[in-house]
């Protein structure tokens, strides 16, 4: 029956009652999604970002090679 409405085992499903029967919908992850973009939004709002002049300053973070320069860097938006 899963594989017939498109669901697995640890999906989220809507469940409703409508005249007399039960209706399962599968619901995206919408709450993990929310509680993400809320994370990401207090970092930037407590200037926990980072700024890059180029890929190469990007690249050398990404690598760990210029922690010390681009926190010097840092800029709360």
């Amino acid at each position: 029956m899963r594989t017939a409405i498109g669901i697995s085992d640890g999906d989220l499903v809507e469940v409703k009652m409508s005249h007399g029967k039960i209706v399962l919908t599968p619901k995206p992850e919408v709450d993990e999604i929310s509680a993400r973009l809320a994370e990401g939004l207090a970092d930037v709002k407590a200037g926990r970002v980072h700024s890059f002049d180029s890929v190469s300053e990007l690249r050398d973070f990404v690598e760990g090679g210029a922690e010390k320069k681009s926190r010097s860097k840092r800029k709360a938006r």
